[in-house]
């Protein structure tokens, strides 16, 4: 029972670092990639990336409604969230 035990755990073990095949490198780098999301002066976290799209879509609201006070308020709080975390 014991030399079981141990040749199972053996062969799971093997098993586990076998090599897997290799994916073929992609030859170029896709046009979604390459296309730049946010403004330079941003870092490329993914935090700093969405604060800055969502950021963006409460000034193109704001552009339709600028007397809103809510859109105001957000688009400080974006504003100084992104200057704090990026």
């Amino acid at each position: 029972m014991k030399t079981g035990l141990t040749l199972a755990v053996v062969l799971v073990f093997a098993a586990a670092c076998t090599d897997e095949p290799r994916k073929a490198a992609p030859t170029a780098p896709s046009a979604a990639i390459s296309a730049p999301t946010a403004p330079a002066a941003m870092s490329g976290a993914t935090v700093c990336l969405a604060y800055g799209r969502d950021r963006e879509i409460v000034r193109s609201e704001l552009k339709a409604a600028p007397t809103s006070e809510k859109l105001q308020k957000k688009l400080e709080a974006f504003d100084e969230l992104i200057l704090d975390a990026c």
